[in-house]
């Protein structure tokens, strides 16, 4: 679901994830690929349906984002 490789993805800026199932295990992936881009602005997880525990796990990895300008 989340590209292996995120060093390949370092130039990116915008991360686009909508309507996906993204569960808790998935989001804890999906965190810790984040992390390893470091340009990353935006993040766009629009219309999925977040669990409560996905929605805690990605605050926590949040203040890892020092780039990071918007969360949809």
């Amino acid at each position: 679901m989340f590209p292996a490789h995120p060093q390949h993805s370092t130039g990116y800026r915008c991360f686009r994830l909508r309507e996906c199932p993204v569960g808790p295990e998935d989001m804890h992936k999906l965190c810790q690929i984040l992390a390893r881009c470091p340009g990353l602005t935006e993040i766009d997880l629009s219309r999925n349906a977040l669990s409560e525990q996905g929605i805690e796990r990605l605050l926590i990895s949040l203040p890892l984002l020092h780039s990071l300008r918007l969360l949809r």
